[in-house]
Formats: C-alpha cells, structure tokens, sequence
C-alpha cells in the first residue's frame, strides 16, 4: 500500500476525531446565544442526513445496476425513490 494514501486517511482521521472536544471547547470558552447554538445544531443534524441519504441512495443503485452500468431491477429503484419521498413528507 502507497504510504501517501495512508498517511493521508490517517490525517483525516484524526482531523475528523478531534473536531468534536475542540467545538466543544470552543463552545464552552466562548459561550453563544441560544440561537447560534441552534443554528449549528439544525446544520449538523442536516448534514448527518444528508450523508446518510447519500450512503443509502448510493447502496440501491448498487445493488439494482449490473457490471454494465444497466438497471437490472428498477423495482429497487423505484421503492427507494418512494421511500425518500415518504420519508421526507413524514420528516
């Protein structure tokens, strides 16, 4: 394996494992309003969703496409596509 790539995996880990004490730190130092405090929470919250949409979308279309890059089963598909639709009317 190329040092480089996993040098690189391992920076963005530990990048990505830090952040959370250190917004905590900097949120007990410097103490926001309510509504910032709000504000970020909505946005985070939005972006875990959005990650987990992309991840879900992205296994469907993998498991209904051939090697080709063909639909093998639109059935998948299209349950997917109601299911977002659903989900996303209930939210």
């Amino acid at each position: 394996m190329d040092w480089t790539v996993l040098l690189l995996a391992l920076g963005w880990g530990l990048l990505s494992a830090v952040s959370l004490p250190a917004g905590a730190l900097i949120g007990l130092w410097s103490r926001p309003k309510e509504r910032v405090i709000s504000a970020l929470m909505a946005f985070g919250g939005g972006a875990l969703l959005f990650a987990l949409s992309i991840e879900l979308f992205g296994h469907a279309l993998h498991v209904a496409s051939d090697e080709h890059a063909g639909i093998e089963n639109p059935g998948i598909i299209l349950a997917t596509m109601i299911a977002a639709v659903m989900g996303g009317l209930l939210f």
